[in-house]
């Protein structure tokens, strides 16, 4: 019988995320999205989701890319070829998209591969990605240029944390006694009283 476990090679946690958002948005929460921000005025007029991906094929970031534009076009809509964008140093690939039905909507989407590794080793070798991201953007309504334009800022200010692979140490902690220095909540060293330790004299 085989253990699984979350984070491994096999089911990776996604890599940390971090975006700098403008005052006017504000976070929620959504299932399904490791982040979810939307225009605090009118949720309707800006999102942004950040998603994680895990990869079925080494292609993954050109599936997923396609996969959603193909998606779009089903539904009525259209969708500009894909272009390379750099976000936090990595290569990107990201595509615009519009709805037909609905003149005012637009939206937009970041897809990007991780690397096993700091060194990004299977990279070099050739191989898929280990974990991925999907950045989607949405913007609504007469103002949709500004919120798309707060949408693009917000995806090229994200930041990523390396990929953790290897499931995290469940050793029990140190269970040592501790010496005659305890250590107060204010974070001092205060000397403990042993005088109680004593033995009495006989």
């Amino acid at each position: 019988m085989a253990t699984l476990a979350m984070p491994s090679a096999t089911f990776p946690a996604p890599p940390a995320v971090s975006v700098e958002v403008p005052d006017s948005w504000q976070p929620q929460l959504s299932s399904g999205a490791l982040m979810d921000v939307v225009f605090a005025a009118d949720p309707q007029a800006g999102r942004l989701i950040v998603r994680h991906l895990v990869p079925a094929s080494p292609d993954l970031v050109d599936e997923v890319v396609e996969g959603f534009r193909a998606e779009t076009e089903r539904q009525g809509g259209i969708s500009d070829q894909p272009f390379e964008v750099s976000v936090d140093g990595r290569a990107a690939q990201a595509f615009n998209t519009a709805d037909d039905r609905t003149p005012t909507s637009t939206a937009c989407a970041v897809a990007l591969g991780f690397f096993e590794g700091p060194e990004r080793s299977a990279e070099a070798r050739g191989d898929g990605p280990v974990s991925g991201l999907l950045i989607i953007g949405e913007a609504c309504g007469s103002e949709r240029e500004d919120r798309y334009a707060e949408i693009r800022d917000m995806v090229l200010s994200a930041s990523f944390g390396r990929l953790v692979l290897e499931p995290r140490d469940t050793t029990d902690p140190d269970t040592t006694e501790p010496d005659a220095t305890d250590q107060d909540t204010t974070g001092h060293t205060a000397e403990r009283d042993t005088s109680e330790d004593e033995e009495p004299d006989a």
